[in-house]
């Protein structure tokens, strides 16, 4: 029976073994698998975070360059209505003094008109009296050359009274 016993211990043990075997294979079988697994999908969260930081280093890049873009567009564009606002003030400055020189000539013509005006009246007065001493004059001198060729002519002593 201790032999029997032995055996079974023997046995017992042996069993015990290649169950403690296999299972030890089992589980370094599945621990290779999940560290074969494992290393895999640390390579590829690896390249998905390189992956990740080129795409969002291009997309700051590309950020940035659009932002500077606008930014030189806006600056342009300012630089663009500052000189044009330049030069319109320059334009109103230019025309303003137009204005003024225009405004001047008006009035000052608008005074030689006046001035003309008044001349011309007094030269109107003036013509005015000049005719009306002529046709003064013209009656005097028709009636008196009317007298004289009355008295020349003789109408046959008619008038010699």
């Amino acid at each position: 029976m201790q032999e029997d016993y032995e055996r079974q211990l023997t046995f017992s043990e042996e069993a015990k073994e290649q169950a403690v075997s296999e299972t030890t294979e089992y589980y370094e079988g599945q621990k290779a698998e999940l560290e074969a697994r494992l290393k895999q999908i640390e390579e590829e969260k690896e390249y998905l975070q390189r992956e990740h930081k080129e795409t969002q280093r291009q997309i700051e890049e590309d950020a940035d360059q659009e932002i500077l873009d606008v930014k030189n567009k806006y600056e342009r564009r300012l630089r663009d209505e500052v000189e044009a606002n330049m030069r319109l003030k320059g334009e109103t400055g230019i025309m303003k003094k137009k204005f003024a020189t225009l405004e001047r000539e008006r009035k000052e013509q608008k005074e030689e008109i006046q001035r003309l005006h008044g001349e011309e009246n007094k030269l109107r007065s003036v013509i005015r009296s000049l005719e009306k001493d002529a046709v003064t004059y013209l009656i005097v001198y028709n009636s008196r050359f009317s007298q004289d060729i009355v008295q020349s002519w003789d109408f046959g002593g008619l008038l010699s009274v």
